[in-house]
């Protein structure tokens, strides 16, 4: 999925390349837009699992979510979705997000 914005609306795809790796959900310039939501699908295909959090999520930060489960991250204050990292236990899985 390439990546599209429609007004305050964004919806992309995120791979993480190496399996216990943090990386963030989206790099943005100073300028990047903030979000109040954002819901996180990880891909179907994947063959394990993602893990949302911080800059040092890993898989003992949370129990992760499984192929083609969804996560969504709420805050009454928006945040950019920079603030948002993945890492995941296999090389190559990833999320859509929206």
């Amino acid at each position: 999925m390439a990546e599209s914005t429609f007004g305050p609306f964004i919806a992309s795809k995120k791979v993480v390349a190496s399996a216990g790796t943090p990386e963030r959900l989206r790099v943005v310039a100073s300028n990047g837009r903030a979000y109040k939501s954002v819901l996180i699908i990880a891909e179907p295909s994947n063959v394990g699992v993602i893990y949302v959090g911080g800059e040092f999520v890993g898989s003992t930060t949370n129990g992760g979510i499984a192929a083609g489960a969804a996560l969504r991250l709420y805050n009454d204050k928006a945040f950019f979705l920079s603030e948002v990292w993945l890492n995941s236990s296999e090389n190559g899985d990833g999320v859509d997000f929206w």
